[in-house]
């Protein structure tokens, strides 16, 4: 987990509050770059979520920002984030699936143009 002023790169999901700038793979875990654009209020758990083809959750880790140790509550405007999520992907794993929500409600955190979820394609 770090915070760095940010560096040029796709939006790749556009929550309103927070863009998702990056996403990488390994064989033990997810990384995501996080932008935040306001501040937050509110803290939320991150979700990630491996699907096969037909759109079913084979694996997933939902936490907070660096287990918990940087809560998106603490996050400043621009700052890069980097978020990395312990996760083995499954072979049948297609998709990723990622969003947030607040933890008390359960309430996911909406894409701007819609949806709750981003879902990229692997291979």
């Amino acid at each position: 987990m770090s915070a760095e002023r940010p560096s040029a790169g796709p939006r790749l999901a556009d929550f309103g509050v927070l863009t998702l700038r990056g996403v990488a793979h390994d064989a033990g875990a997810v990384t995501l770059l996080w932008q935040d654009e306001r501040p937050l209020a509110a803290d939320y758990t991150v979700f990630v979520h491996a699907l096969d083809a037909q759109g079913k959750v084979v694996a997933q880790d939902d936490a907070q920002p660096a287990a918990g140790a940087f809560p998106t509550s603490t996050w400043r405007p621009d700052d890069v984030i980097s978020d990395r999520h312990p996760l083995t992907l499954p072979p049948q794993t297609t998709q990723l699936e990622i969003g947030l929500y607040r933890l008390k409600s359960g309430q996911r955190l909406a894409l701007v143009g819609g949806g709750d979820a981003f879902r990229m394609s692997l291979g």
